[in-house]
């Protein structure tokens, strides 16, 4: 036989601590969490390497400029009247310039692809955070239609145990009772622990410090 005792499980205050949770945006959390997702802040950081290292490399295939100036004049002439001539030159390395070249495309390409990274991680994060805020939207009531289910299982298996006893019932009667009640008290317990371990997931991934709990009224 199944035991009736009393399942020791606060569902109010787990659904009370989701219900505070979805009271704020979600956009709010995503915010918070990008700003301080430490994974994040990596990527962020190579990718900022990379532009600058880009920028380096296109750097260097400019051609070097070089100014001269000179000043002169001729005996006899007055200070006054000497030109001054100012000269300016570009020059290039020729034989190192398809390196170069070939180094700026390469560097380049490789911030390219560190802020695809870094754009793939943040935008993964926004997704989780979402599907896991909305998963805590709608848990509240499953929870309770578990909840409300399984009372009335226990309700019936109870009812069918004292039938029986007075030849009221059959003994499949008995058993299909039994196993209705047992199928809704494993639903409740599921809901509940998935319920825990999607709180549990909305605090790691935005970084909140974890499950608020009713105060006792």
């Amino acid at each position: 036989d199944l035991e009736l005792k009393d399942i020791p499980y606060d569902e109010e205050g787990v659904m009370w601590a989701a219900a505070k949770i979805t009271e704020n945006d979600v956009s709010e959390y995503i915010r918070k969490a990008v700003s301080n997702n430490k994974y994040l802040q990596e990527k962020k950081l190579l990718q900022k390497a990379s532009e600058t290292g880009a920028l380096a490399a296109k750097g260097n295939i400019l051609p070097k400029i070089t100014a001269t100036y000179s000043h002169g004049w001729d005996a006899g002439e007055s200070i006054d009247a000497a030109e001054g001539r100012i000269t300016v030159s570009a020059s290039m390395d020729v034989f190192p310039l398809f390196n170069k070249a070939a180094n700026a495309v390469k560097a380049d390409r490789s911030a390219m692809i560190q802020q695809y990274y870094y754009d793939d991680a943040e935008a993964s994060l926004k997704t989780k955070i979402i599907s896991s805020y909305e998963n805590l939207d709608t848990y509240p009531a499953a929870l309770r239609a578990a909840a409300d289910n399984m009372s009335y299982a226990r309700l019936v298996y109870e009812q069918s145990v004292e039938k029986y006893e007075y030849d009221r019932v059959s003994v499949s009667d008995l058993i299909d009772a039994e196993v209705g009640y047992a199928e809704a008290r494993y639903q409740f317990e599921s809901t509940y622990y998935n319920m825990l371990k999607e709180m549990t997931n909305f605090a790691y991934l935005t970084g909140n410090s974890g499950i608020q709990k009713k105060e006792e009224e």
